[in-house]
Parts: C-alpha cells; structure tokens; sequence
C-alpha cells in the first residue's frame, strides 16, 4: 500500500466516463476516484467507488 505523491506536478488528471460508461467498468475497487461527465443530473461530477459509483458533487467556484 504506497502513496502516489504528485506534488511536483501542478494538477491532476482524472480519467473521465459518462455514467453508463463508469456503471461497465471491471475490476473497481473501493476508493477509486473517476471524473463522471454527467453524473450529476447530466452535469459533471466526481464519483467515488464504494460498493457503487457515488456522486461527490462539485460546488462552486473557488475565490479568495
């Protein structure tokens, strides 16, 4: 169990599914996080796997 450490990069990538595409995947496990195209009611989301892809809704854009 190793931790990825990304810090030296400045983002990070998502690989990104529609909800049907994402609901086909294979070999999931829990934790895996995903960019859902249309997850949330047709709009972009982040899932989280626990037992099923669950919506972790984006909020609203970051200010100072």
């Amino acid at each position: 169990a190793s931790i990825l450490d990304i810090s030296a990069s400045h983002s990070l990538q998502l690989p990104t599914y529609t909800v049907v595409e994402a609901t086909g995947l294979a070999n999931v496990a829990t934790g895996q996080v995903i960019y859902v195209s249309n997850g949330a009611s047709g709009s972009p989301c982040l899932a989280v796997y626990s037992g099923g892809w669950k919506q972790v809704a984006i909020g609203n854009t970051i200010t100072t």
